[in-house]
């Protein structure tokens, strides 16, 4: 429906700025399985709770829900809810500036408005007190004391003939509601065509609250290339900081390109002095001449006498020292096949080539073929198994998230055993032997589904690494 995919972005972004990584979901309408990937994205764990391919439902699944933690699971903690707001009429930009606003003064300064609960009920923007009393927009933090006042949601709709102006004003379907109004109140939002009047609230409510300064961080990486996971890691990390609000760029060292391709991740190249950040730089490099430096091991240290506090991607690579691995892959282009796949691919990257293990026929890999991510991705969908012979690159988490089993040779590449075993990146669907094929095509159609579960567990390392490399070095 209409501009979903810029809206969800739009929101998750938002949740995960703020703070709010774990949500529950309610879903109306097809592309679950995207907007989950986009969560995951922006390192906030969604629990769908409720989903219907029927967009007519509208915000009512949302609402059933909310019904049901206050007066059947009795909550005791307090609920914000927000929804997609405007996302049927991607062209009106009052909408947007409306669905801004509300995120703005509500969501992003959540921590604030649960003060305000202390006294009130209900905390929104624009509340309508003469009426039926609601909030407009119908974004909202509440009691659930005041919840469980409310009447049943499910007779509450059914009164009101079903229209889908019911969900926004059951919050005030009970008598004196003792609302907080941010912002403003009983203004006609509906009525304002662009974003000016909107602009005016939120600079008359003055800027968020200031977050304690941070150092910002300098991430130190090749040009970006799809065909490399390390080099997707190292701006995936840029990424993943900036979605927690912090000034986070790329240092573009040079290498080898593919024409065309585009970097995925909100990772902008870095510009003006670097003297106070944080320099985050892979063990492909030596030490730059700063004094905050942090050497991310992405394999093994290439330059063990160079200077610098020392992460790894995975306990194989550095054993001992603290882990920080994130999410190297795109979530909606890798997803699962809707129908079998013939044939067998190979990949040999890092590792050493073994004639006996690939069928006749089968398929290479290579570092410039398929030309692009989705093109392997398909290629990788439309294949029945992929015998890989590095076991550390990130071929085996794309392949059985496109649901193709992987068999794995994990010795190559110099490992004596696979070196992501026990970490996020262990899925179902990869064998360690022949003998095990048959078990990881039988379970390879829960790797999407398992991988999505364990990406809240990254969010917290980079949260970990974020609050360490912080107080070491406080700016």
């Amino acid at each position: 429906m209409g501009n979903w995919r810029d809206v969800t972005r739009e929101q998750f972004r938002l949740l995960a700025e703020s703070g709010l990584r774990d949500v529950r979901l309610t879903h109306v309408g097809p592309d679950l399985p995207a907007v989950l990937a986009e969560a995951a994205r922006h390192g906030v764990r969604a629990t769908v709770v409720r989903s219907d391919p029927n967009t007519d439902h509208y915000e009512t699944l949302a609402l059933f829900e909310i019904d049901r933690l206050a007066k059947v699971e009795k909550t005791a903690r307090p609920i914000l809810y927000l929804h997609t707001k405007g996302v049927s009429a991607p062209q009106h930009r009052g909408k947007a500036a409306w669905r801004r606003l509300m995120g703005e003064l509500l969501v992003r300064r959540w921590r604030e408005n649960l003060a305000y609960l202390a006294d009130h009920d209900a905390v929104g923007v624009n509340w309508w007190d003469q009426g039926e009393q609601h909030f407009s927009g119908n974004f909202w933090l509440a009691n659930p004391a005041w919840l469980r006042r409310l009447p049943d949601f499910g007779s509450y709709h059914a009164a009101k003939r079903l229209v889908r102006f019911s969900c926004e004003m059951w919050i005030g379907a009970a008598q004196y509601c003792r609302a907080k109004s941010l912002g403003c109140s009983r203004e006609c939002f509906w009525e304002w065509p662009d974003a000016a009047r909107f602009d005016r609230i939120l600079a008359a409510a003055g800027p968020a609250p200031a977050r304690p300064p941070t150092r910002p961080y300098v991430i130190h990486a090749p040009s970006y290339r799809g065909n490399s996971g390390g080099v997707r890691a190292l701006y995936a990390l840029c990424h993943e900081l900036r979605t927690r609000g912090l000034d986070a760029t790329v240092k573009d060292c040079g290498g080898a390109t593919r024409t065309g391709e585009a970097c995925p991740w909100d990772a902008p190249a870095a510009a003006g002095s670097d003297r106070d950040a944080v320099h985050v730089v892979p063990e492909v490099y030596g030490s730059p001449p700063h004094p905050r430096v942090v050497r991310w091991l992405l394999n093994r240290e290439r330059h063990p006498g160079a200077a610098g506090e020392r992460w790894a991607w995975c306990p194989a690579v550095g054993p001992g020292l603290p882990t920080l691995a994130v999410n190297p892959v795109e979530l909606d282009t890798f997803r699962p096949k809707d129908r079998p796949g013939r044939g067998t691919l190979y990949y040999v990257g890092k590792g050493t080539f073994d004639p006996s293990a690939v069928p006749p026929g089968s398929l290479e890999i290579a570092p410039d073929w398929p030309a692009d991510r989705p093109q392997l991705a398909e290629l990788l969908r439309r294949a029945d198994t992929l015998v890989l012979f590095d076991p550390l690159c990130a071929l085996a988490v794309e392949a059985v998230l496109c649901g193709t089993p992987v068999l794995l040779h994990a010795a190559g590449g110099g490992w004596d055993a696979d070196p992501t075993a026990g970490t996020a990146f262990d899925l179902p669907g990869v064998a360690r032997s022949p003998a095990e094929l048959d078990a990881a095509r039988a379970a390879v159609g829960t790797a999407y589904g398992v991988y999505l579960s364990r990406l809240p567990g990254l969010g917290a390392a980079v949260d970990r690494f974020v609050s360490e490399t912080q107080a070491k070095w406080p700016a």
